[in-house]
């Protein structure tokens, strides 16, 4: 039996029992279409669409099953819907990052460090907004 017929007959029973099948303990939506191949390597990941097996974790199944170019290869056996979604999800971790960074930013703009000359430093919030 050559590799190629293991992956898919691998991909094959990682759908069709996903009771048993590997996966981190994680919300991340990529786990529907991933598995782990090895449990004591939390990276590497086996797509259960195409079989394919990547390392670098959960992020770079998503861009694999959504086909963005650039880091992974495309899954040749992802449907419109599983493209749509995992697109959707990666712009919504995008900017949750992005809205959090720019929170953080606008804290630190509302600090002040206050150097004294004895050598203690002073912290001095200028102006409070809600905490996020």
């Amino acid at each position: 039996m050559s590799q190629t017929q293991n992956v898919s007959s691998a991909a094959s029973n990682a759908t069709t029992d996903n009771s048993t099948a590997l996966k981190r303990a994680s919300n991340d939506m990529g786990w529907e279409y991933g598995i782990l191949v090895d449990p004591t390597n939390l990276d590497k990941i086996q797509c259960k669409l195409c079989g394919k097996i990547m390392s670098s974790g959960i992020s770079r199944l998503k861009k694999h099953i959504a086909q963005i170019k650039g880091s992974v290869s495309s899954c040749p056996n992802a449907s419109k819907e599983d493209i749509a979604k995992c697109k959707a999800a990666i712009e919504e971790g995008s900017k949750k990052k992005k809205d959090k960074l720019q929170a953080a930013k606008e804290i630190r703009e509302e600090v002040t460090i206050i150097e004294e000359e004895d050598g203690d430093e002073e912290v001095e919030i200028v102006e409070r907004g809600p905490i996020l």
